[in-house]
């Protein structure tokens, strides 16, 4: 799974337990997948407010989330390669 998070949003860490919570209360099997996490719109913040809200995500999620723009194409490489092993 990947969990796209949107880096503009004031609590990044409510956004990501909101979907943990959400995923969890539809399917436990999916849940139970490994995931990925994103955070996306990361060309719209300094390199000040990424720091926080990366922090923001660790906290909530134990995990470091990959840091990209979609639109900006900036490290979608780098997430879709993290991901590529976990579609064999």
């Amino acid at each position: 799974l990947i969990h796209l998070i949107d880096a503009t949003a004031e609590k990044v860490g409510e956004s990501y337990k909101t979907i943990r919570k959400e995923l969890e209360a539809y399917s436990p099997e999916l849940a139970a997948k490994p995931e990925v996490i994103a955070l996306n719109k990361c060309d719209a913040l300094t390199s000040e407010e990424i720091k926080k809200k990366v922090a923001a995500i660790k906290r909530a999620s134990k995990k470091t989330p990959f840091t990209i723009s979609a639109v900006a194409h900036q490290g979608t490489t780098d997430l879709m390669r993290a991901v590529i092993p976990f579609l064999k």
